[in-house]
This record gives C-alpha cells, structure tokens and sequence, in this order.
C-alpha cells in the first residue's frame, strides 16, 4: 500500500527532481542561444576584417597602378611609341 499512496518525503523528493531538471533544462537553452548568438557575431567581425582588409588592399594596389599610369602619361616619347604601336622605341 505504500506504493499506491506516496509519502510526504516522495513527495518533495519528486518535486526538487523535478524543479532541478527544468532548471538544467533551460540552463542548456539559453547557453546554447548564448553560444550560438556569440559565434554568428564573432563570424561578422571576422568577416568584417576580411573585407576591411580587401577594400584596404584594393586601394593600395589601385593608388599604385594610377601613379604608374600617371608617371607613364607624363612621358610624351612612351605616349608617342603607343600610338605608333612601336614596342622596340625607348
């Protein structure tokens, strides 16, 4: 008969079971959304650099180039040799 009426002592015994197993639960929910949110924000920032960083080498090449060209437009004998198509004129 004992185990068709459960104690005073079952009783609480089930509810701190209870009561500790919803408090795991929802610690293993929000660590994992926590988790979840601060990996997707450090793939931003370090997608973010990544393109910083394009844009950065892109503008360095692209000033690069156009000093060049800008050195190359300068010299009239270069110039001339383009538009006669001549490769051998210094």
């Amino acid at each position: 008969m004992k185990f068709i009426n459960p104690g005073l002592k079952f009783k609480i015994l089930a509810l701190i079971m209870i009561f500790i197993s919803i408090s795991t639960f929802i610690l293993i929910i929000s660590t994992y959304y926590k988790l979840r949110n601060d990996i997707y924000s450090k793939n931003n920032e370090v997608f973010q650099t990544f393109i910083n960083t394009f844009y950065s080498e892109q503008d360095i090449i692209i000033k690069k180039y156009s000093m060049s060209l800008d050195i190359l437009f300068e010299n009239k004998i270069i110039l001339d040799a383009f538009k006669q198509r001549d490769r051998k004129k210094n």
